[in-house]
């Protein structure tokens, strides 16, 4: 959910794992263990790794 609202308003894929990696380097909750499966999803949702 949260993923496809960045993608669409803009975010690039740096951008996301940068906010994931800050969420979890303050220890905001399961961020740490939520990461990969937010970068899995940013290349699900935006066709790759590599855009």
């Amino acid at each position: 959910m949260h993923v496809k609202a960045a993608l669409g308003a803009g975010a690039s894929r740096e951008e996301i794992a940068e906010a994931a990696l800050i969420a979890a380097a303050l220890r905001a909750g399961g961020a740490g263990a939520h990461a990969a499966l937010t970068m899995k999803l940013v290349d699900k949702h935006s066709g790759g790794a590599d855009e």
